[in-house]
């Protein structure tokens, strides 16, 4: 071993549980103490679709608060792909990064017919050989409780996650958001405006896909009043729906809740109200224009605990401890007249 530079190993074997589970006839493996600009470990394979594959990459520590990598993939039956991944900190309260990636299909008709036998999840057929995508995520955190994020992700066409999904649950995504939001917290209150852009994958040319632009909540966690027994907390939001084609205008949803926290026995009982009212503007639909609905709910939620402490007989063992927290809530709702509401998410129908 030479600290600095590299672990070189002869007839190396991997242990679990004193049993060997791998063996190397010689392994080579890194001990550096700093990031080091150079090649990454190469994938090669094969595959009917591909063709032979070839992924590199190469990784450029920049400074210590930035580095990248690089990508040049070469599939002989597919396509030749490139792409670049660039991180940055800029401060401990300013970081982020950025991702793009172009792949130039040989044949695109050829890639449908290949996975044409697959579950497509119905999605438009609008990718050309020339594909690509673009991420970038950066977080900003200002002074007293104000914070800034970026969450952007485009791409070429509908089919791309389907074929170049970086995780493997990106396969299935119906949408994706773009979101832009500014917060500001206090002690027990939060303000949150954003900017929520939808790309529906299913849907082509996303003319009914809503867009909530902007989309403000307020919410204050619960906290007692004055001296009294009392406590409140909230829930509000204004939501700006917007879309191509379909129902679109403005709802702005309030409710408050009172609390009367007690703990008899052991157990910890708290009963609530929580009257709620919703406005609606209506903006395409002539002689609709203002809506607006009435509820409230009360609940009851009762819950206790249970704690032990393990004190194990092991030499270094540390004590640790097991929590058991069960709940039971009860919630009634009366029933209310919203078929004539437009539906624009869950808020729209409450189930009663």
């Amino acid at each position: 071993v030479t600290v600095g530079d590299f672990l070189a190993a002869w007839n190396a074997r991997f242990y679990i549980k004193g049993v060997p589970a791998f063996y190397f006839p010689y392994a080579r493996i890194p001990v550096k103490r700093e990031r080091q600009s150079g090649l990454l470990q190469p994938g090669i394979g094969y595959s009917g679709l591909r063709g032979a594959a070839l992924k590199n990459s190469f990784f450029w520590a920049i400074s210590d608060n930035t580095d990248a990598t690089f990508y040049l993939d070469a599939e002989s039956k597919r396509g030749v792909g490139e792409g670049v991944e660039y991180r940055y900190i800029r401060t401990r309260k300013s970081f982020g990064e950025l991702f793009f990636y172009h792949y130039s299909e040989t044949d695109i008709d050829r890639v449908r017919a290949y996975r044409e036998d697959v579950n497509n999840l119905s999605r438009p057929e609008n990718a050309s050989n020339e594909r690509w995508q673009l991420v970038y995520d950066h977080t900003e955190i200002f002074g007293n409780g104000i914070k800034l994020q970026a969450k952007l992700n485009f791409i070429s066409d509908d089919e791309y996650l389907i074929d170049f999904a970086r995780a493997g649950e990106d396969r299935t995504l119906e949408s994706i958001e773009n979101n832009i939001s500014l917060s500001k917290s206090w002690n027990a209150f939060t303000l949150v405006g954003q900017l929520r852009y939808f790309n529906n994958l299913i849907e082509p040319g996303d003319r009914t896909t809503l867009q909530r632009m902007p989309e403000i909540t307020f919410s204050n966690s619960d906290k007692r009043i004055l001296n009294t027994p009392l406590h409140i907390s909230s829930e509000s939001s204004f939501v700006y729906f917007l879309r191509k084609e379909g129902v679109t205008g403005q709802r702005l949803d309030v409710k408050p809740r009172l609390s009367v926290p007690m703990s008899p026995g052991g157990f910890d009982i708290t009963p609530s109200v929580a009257p709620r009212a919703t406005f609606y503007q209506i903006d395409n639909e002539p002689g609709v224009g203002y809506k607006d609905r009435y509820t409230y709910e009360i609940s009851v939620n009762a819950a206790t605990t249970f704690v032990r402490v393990f004190n194990p007989d092991e030499p270094g063992a540390q004590p640790f401890r097991h929590i058991i927290r069960p709940r039971l809530t009860y919630t009634y709702m009366p029933e209310v007249k919203q078929d004539d509401l437009p539906q624009f998410d869950s808020v729209d129908n409450i189930v009663s």
